[in-house]
């Protein structure tokens, strides 16, 4: 099952990494140190922020700093974001769900909404689209002080550019667009399904998700996102976290030495076998916990 959070995890099996959202990479050719900062899509920044006063020192001491995607585009890719939720003509909601599918997506968003929800209202989106409500929905019932005008990993990005660095992305919108929105579209519906039927479980999941995140405790993390039935499968796992990391970390090789950097990804990306802390490791960078004092 898709999950926006798009969050990934840790390397059990060479280090402890509880409590460490902040890391810092040296080492193999590099003269001043990089860091990687796990954030979290819907949490409260400014509680985040404060809980890591080292995020605006490791900002000042780098060059550049990198999202997952430069959000100051969003605005400009409206269009095509628009474009990327609508469903075909011949597979709207109404057309591929039951009249009881229907009903039971409607009962569950009027729980969340307090107010009658008609799902049909939604008949021109695709699935997609309404299994990223319910993701976010989710997480707002655990971080009921998430404010969408600061959202953390853009407010990272206002900052570096308030300190006059660059900012870029690692991927285009283009490509999350397609990331989220680009599955067959029955499958979009298999897996909305599938939400609304473990909305109980779900629920649970992002509760103990955000408590491993809010605790820096990436093997918790891990475990979790690897659930076998609420958390992703192989296959979204390869898609949603290992291939994209490959590709970021093919990057970074190149880029690390050339100037210090600030990498601000979804903290799922970083540990596991295939995480971005051991990928970076297995080409010969030190990658540990950043210390409470970053000199620039």
């Amino acid at each position: 099952m898709k999950k926006t959070l798009l969050i990934a995890l840790v390397t059990i099996l060479s280090v402890q990494v509880q409590a460490q959202l902040l890391w810092k990479v040296s080492g193999n050719g590099i003269e001043r140190p990089s860091y990687i900062f796990g954030t979290h899509h819907l949490a409260p920044s400014d509680s985040i922020l404060s809980a890591h006063p080292s995020i605006d020192a490791a900002l000042q001491a780098v060059d550049c700093v990198y999202g997952e995607v430069l959000l100051s585009d969003m605005a400009s890719a409206q269009n095509e974001v628009m474009a990327a939720l609508q469903a075909p003509a011949d597979s709207t909601l109404t057309d591929i769900l039951t009249t009881a599918q229907l009903d039971s997506i409607g009962t569950l968003l009027t729980s969340y909404a307090g107010t009658p929800v008609n799902p049909a209202m939604f008949s021109a989106f695709k699935p997609a689209m309404i299994s990223t409500q319910l993701e976010a929905l989710r997480s707002l019932a655990v971080f009921p002080g998430f404010n969408p005008a600061r959202q953390l990993d853009a407010l990272i990005q206002t900052k570096a550019t308030e300190l006059g660095k660059k900012v870029d992305g690692l991927e285009t919108i283009a490509f999350q667009i397609k990331l989220l929105y680009g599955s067959p579209v029955a499958r979009q519906a298999a897996d909305l399904m599938k939400s609304v039927r473990l909305d109980g479980k779900l629920r649970l999941f992002t509760r103990e998700l955000t408590r491993a995140y809010t605790a820096g405790d990436l093997e918790r993390l891990h475990a979790l996102m690897n659930d076998p039935e609420t958390g992703m499968t192989p296959e979204e796992a390869e898609t949603l976290i290992t291939s994209r990391n490959q590709a970021w970390v093919n990057f970074l090789i190149g880029a690390l030495t050339t100037a210090p950097m600030f990498i601000a990804v979804g903290a799922g990306h970083l540990p596991g076998p295939s995480g971005i802390i051991n990928l970076l490791r297995s080409k010969g960078y030190t990658v540990e916990p950043a210390e409470s004092s970053i000199t620039q």
